[in-house]
């Protein structure tokens, strides 16, 4: 029995990394386990079948397995796009197995990866997401990838509730009321999981704990995480059944990089020898003749034909510009925080928008 609880059990590196700096270790323990001992069998996440059958098979025990999961409903949706070499390669090693996770660098498709295996198990699904904007996100791409309308994919979280029970999008926290976790997160065949990174949080590993669906993907760019609590997101969603390491060539974006150094003749005129980094900042941003360099570089790019972006961290920095590069361009969009989330969820296309005739 012991073995066996051991699969689901690791190395807390907190706990090592308190006791080298002779700090308290009471409250921290030396291993964490997520296996759960209940009266008439031991539960273990469903990333551990592989090792307790080799468990098993070492020790000559034959497994008899009895599948209670939930297949869902029939879902009837076509993917409407087409599959790059590497996702299709990705779609084909995920599809092989029942659960499992994907690992990309960003922008290489892991959402149209998770759309295209939803068409594919066609079984009723829910998306997990930890953050509203990947709420939106999720919802305008499976409107494009599956030809619907927004309001037929429900939505759970950010104020809103108006799940279908066959195609649904949902905040893990959203699930999680009192304590007590949404039945509903029951009631599907496929989960997706998406920046499952965030797994090992006790409260999304909580949701997890109460999926029963046949199918679960996971999606993430980094497996690994500071906390060393990683193995949790392949004991709660599988092994790593496909990678693109952010290194090879089918990673790299399609646009080339180029970094263009700007010198200027900025130098600060306080009396402070080392003045506080902000009054730098500051002084900065209100240089007349490094700010005419920036829109001159950005007037040349717009003559061009490019569709430049320019960042800064100051907001009236940012009104500055707006104002200056308005009359230049025919769209042009800013965006800034505070703008509440409804608006920077929803991207560039709904944030304050220029138009002027030229």
């Amino acid at each position: 029995m012991n073995e066996t609880k051991r699969l689901a059990a690791f190395q807390n590196p907190e706990f090592y990394k308190k006791q080298n700096l002779r700090l308290s270790t009471a409250l921290t323990p030396r291993v964490i386990a997520c296996a759960e001992d209940l009266p008439a069998h031991i539960e273990l996440p469903r990333g551990c079948l592989d090792d307790l059958e080799a468990l098993l098979r070492d020790h000559g025990v034959a497994l008899s397995i009895q599948d209670m999961r939930n297949d869902g409903k029939p879902l009837d949706v076509t993917f409407r796009g087409q599959l790059t070499a590497p996702q299709k390669k990705a779609a084909r090693a995920l599809l092989k197995e029942d659960f499992g996770i994907f690992v990309a660098p960003p922008c290489t498709g892991k959402t149209v990866v998770g759309i295209h295996a939803i068409t594919q198990r066609a079984r009723n699904t829910l998306i997990l997401v930890h953050r509203q904007p990947l709420l939106e996100q999720w919802v305008t791409q499976l409107a494009v990838f599956l030809g619907l309308e927004t309001k037929e994919i429900g939505r759970i979280g950010g104020g809103k509730r108006n799940p279908n029970g066959t195609l649904d999008v949902a905040m893990l926290q959203s699930l999680v009321r009192r304590g007590k976790i949404d039945d509903l997160v029951a009631s599907y065949g496929h989960v997706i999981v998406d920046e499952c990174h965030h797994v090992p949080a006790v409260s999304f590993e909580r949701v997890l704990r109460e999926v029963k669906a046949r199918f679960v993907t996971g999606l993430t760019a980094t497996p690994l995480r500071r906390d060393g609590h990683h193995p949790i997101i392949e004991m709660q969603l599988g092994p790593i059944r496909f990678e693109i390491d952010s290194k090879s060539k089918i990673s790299r974006p399609a646009i080339e990089h180029q970094l263009i150094v700007r010198d200027t003749s900025f130098r600060h005129k306080g009396d402070a020898e080392r003045p506080p980094i902000q009054a730098l900042y500051r002084a900065r941003a209100a240089d007349d003749s490094r700010n005419e360099l920036i829109i001159d570089d950005v007037l040349r790019a717009l003559e061009e034909g490019r569709s430049p972006s320019l960042l800064t961290e100051r907001k009236d920095h940012l009104t500055f510009f707006a104002d200056r590069l308005a009359k230049f361009t025919r769209h042009m969009v800013v965006l800034h925080g505070g703008m509440g989330g409804e608006t920077a969820s929803r991207g560039c296309g709904t944030a304050r928008l220029y138009s002027t005739d030229r």
